[in-house]
């Protein structure tokens, strides 16, 4: 039961003795509280009820796209590409929440240069375009690969994703506001995405364009003036930065340093990308969340001959499922539950070309049960008693 009707069946039940001591001292009315609780009709109490906003949030990792993937997405005729199958399996989550975010990690530059995987990114647009269908509302654009393509990438990648409907932070047209703000269900909510470098192509923007068209974290002072900046504008602030060391699972000290210090001007919640693993989650004292990194969401890496024995994380990710209330008395917004369910990225040769799916991982099975209990290390919680699959935290 919700703390907003168990209050308001307590004062229902407790007036008529409040009333009725009024009436033996000799009180001409009784307390005005009661008179106003006890006059309200149910289709009223109801409304009061239903005031409380409650709005329901997805967060997954690094969205990349290597040349297997691309191939893999290669339609054996008609041309054109189709990601559909990377993201089926979690496709009924995805669409059961309110606003779902992901990291991309790619350019959609365009057939002007060839599409290509790792060190340079260029993916088809049909990969956005299962990304949207699979229920995805908002995508964070900054990150190392950003420039990939150049500036003129960049812009075309933000050309696309508007053509599709979505919203995005992190790189944005000159002329666009610099923080996203989305409201869900009646709460406000501040998203700054930022991110630590881009991969020595700095050169391919101006000094001025790295501040117009990229926020660039630095050493943090930029988000946390525009933390100042949009609290009193919203209902919560979350930063995305993408920062930290690859195939880390511990966090840095500057991931540490930066955290207190966007916690300190008052963002609520801290959610990262970039090492392409997962790291820790952790709950602060006043009831700041953060998840330093949530893994990869879809990509080619995984252990394999030839590769580091740490690449075996790279298969593990997160759909962080976050649900934020609204007290309409207090008018303070918090984390009501937070649950986490591991991924895996499940990779299949066909005989002809590979497969990659994202998959909810389940300590039951023997394919993704790694990756569950690889991911369980990480997060704060315990396994739900009915939905066994998933991490429920402590909030």
């Amino acid at each position: 039961m919700k703390r907003i009707e168990m209050i308001l069946i307590v004062v229902l039940l407790i007036m008529p003795g409040f009333t009725g001591f009024a009436q033996e001292t000799g009180e001409a009315e009784a307390l005005p509280f009661s008179a106003i609780s006890l006059s309200w009709s149910v289709e009223e109490m109801q409304d009061i009820m239903d005031w409380q906003e409650e709005a329901k949030f997805l967060f997954t990792g690094d969205m990349m796209f290597h040349m297997p993937q691309i191939e893999g997405a290669k339609r054996s005729e008609g041309g054109g590409y189709d990601f559909s199958y990377s993201f089926s399996a979690i496709e009924s989550m995805v669409l059961g929440v309110d606003l779902a975010v992901a990291n991309l990690e790619t350019t959609l530059s365009g057939e002007r240069i060839p599409y290509r995987g790792y060190p340079q990114f260029n993916t088809p647009d049909e990969a956005a375009q299962a990304i949207k269908a699979a229920g995805f509302d908002v995508l964070m654009t900054a990150n190392n690969h950003s420039v990939d393509g150049g500036k003129q990438g960049l812009l075309r990648t933000l050309s696309v994703l508007d053509d599709l409907g979505f919203q995005h932070t992190g790189t944005k047209m000159a002329m666009d506001e610099a923080v996203l703000i989305v409201e869900v269900k009646g709460i406000r909510v501040a998203m700054i995405n930022g991110t630590y470098g881009l991969n020595g192509l700095e050169s391919y923007l101006t000094a001025e364009e790295r501040v117009d068209l990229i926020r660039m974290i630095g050493d943090g002072a930029r988000i946390e003036a525009e933390i100042g900046q949009v609290q009193d504008k919203v209902d919560f602030v979350i930063v995305l930065p993408h920062w930290g060391q690859e195939y880390q699972r511990q966090p840095s000290s500057q991931q540490k340093k930066l955290a207190d210090r966007w916690f300190d001007a008052g963002a609520d919640a801290i959610i990262g990308s970039h090492p392409h693993v997962i790291q820790p989650m952790e709950w602060r004292e006043n009831g700041q969340f953060i998840a330093y990194s949530l893994g990869n969401a879809i990509s080619n890496q995984r252990e394999r001959a030839g590769k580091p024995a740490y690449w075996r994380f790279t298969e593990d990710g997160v759909l962080l499922l976050m649900t934020l209330s609204r007290n309409p008395w207090t008018d303070e917004t918090e984390i009501a539950e937070l649950r986490a369910q591991p991924t895996h990225v499940e990779r299949n040769w066909t005989g002809e070309k590979w497969t990659h799916r994202i998959v909810p991982a389940s300590p039951d099975d023997l394919e993704t049960k790694q990756s569950w209990e690889r991911t369980k290390e990480q997060v704060p919680g315990d396994q739900d008693s009915q939905n066994l699959s998933e991490i429920v935290m402590n909030v």
